[in-house]
């Protein structure tokens, strides 16, 4: 990434400089390195998803960017941004495969909704006007922007008639933030579920799973069977009728 984006380099000392330790040292000796046993994890977390930003940003000069990384001003460069740059690129992918009359399976994970909990501009102030506190706010203009770029891609599937053959699996890989940052007392942000990310109880470990599969699931059906992230591979694998799954390994 350093050596083909020389904006990122550039992000990446100014990050360095802000946290006060190298990133570098991480992203060279990964696990090894002592700073990942550290309270500096999450700021490199944060740190490398803003360099893949720069980089998208540089594609997209043009896509809306609050100004703000892990607390620390980097002009124009947040993991915000990834929200709608991603999107361009995810229906980039769609529409690349079309024109090539391939299928396609496009896993989007978006940045968002995450820490550091700043504001989608695009979104806040309807949730300020409206009295939640400033932080629910940003929150919630986070989650309003992740719901339009879901809305996008819909958008685009159904643009190129394939909304009646596509399988939309929408999910999160943890419950919300519950035990630090928002307004609510600790670990009540996720209520009736009791505490969220990273906690063992439910409010971390249940989690919204939507299916879409025209044809095979009723609208508006509920089902009540335990299902984990783990499932949704080999399901993926029988649906698209992959001959002995079970010597494919998920890496």
């Amino acid at each position: 990434l350093l050596e083909a984006a020389p904006e990122a380099r550039e992000l990446f000392a100014r990050v360095d400089d802000a946290l006060g330790f190298s990133l570098s040292s991480i992203i060279a000796n990964g696990p090894e390195d002592e700073l990942t046993k550290t309270e500096h994890t999450q700021p490199a977390i944060v740190a490398t998803s803003a360099a893949l930003v720069a980089v998208l940003r540089a594609r997209y000069p043009h896509a809306p960017a609050p100004a703000f990384v892990a607390g620390h001003s980097l002009g124009e460069y947040s993991a915000l941004v990834a929200a709608e740059a991603l999107t361009l690129e995810a229906n980039k992918a769609i529409d690349d495969a079309v024109a090539k009359q391939q299928p396609f399976f496009l896993h989007f994970a978006h940045f968002a909704v995450h820490t550091p909990i700043e504001e989608d501009k695009r979104f806040v102030k309807r949730y300020l006007d409206m009295g939640l506190p400033p932080v629910e706010a940003r929150y919630a203009s986070l989650i309003e922007g992740v719901d339009k770029s879901i809305g996008d891609v819909l958008a685009n599937v159904e643009k190129h008639g394939l909304t009646n053959n596509t399988i939309v699996i929408f999910m999160s890989d943890n419950g919300g933030l519950a035990a630090h940052t928002r307004a609510e007392p600790l670990h009540t942000a996720n209520a009736p579920l009791r505490s969220g990310k990273g906690s063992g109880y439910e409010g971390g470990i249940r989690v919204p799973l939507i299916v879409k599969w025209p044809g095979k699931i009723e609208p508006n059906t509920v089902s009540h069977t335990p299902a984990i992230t783990d499932d949704i591979f080999p399901t993926l694998l029988d649906i698209a009728g992959v001959k002995d799954a079970d010597k494919i390994e998920a890496g």
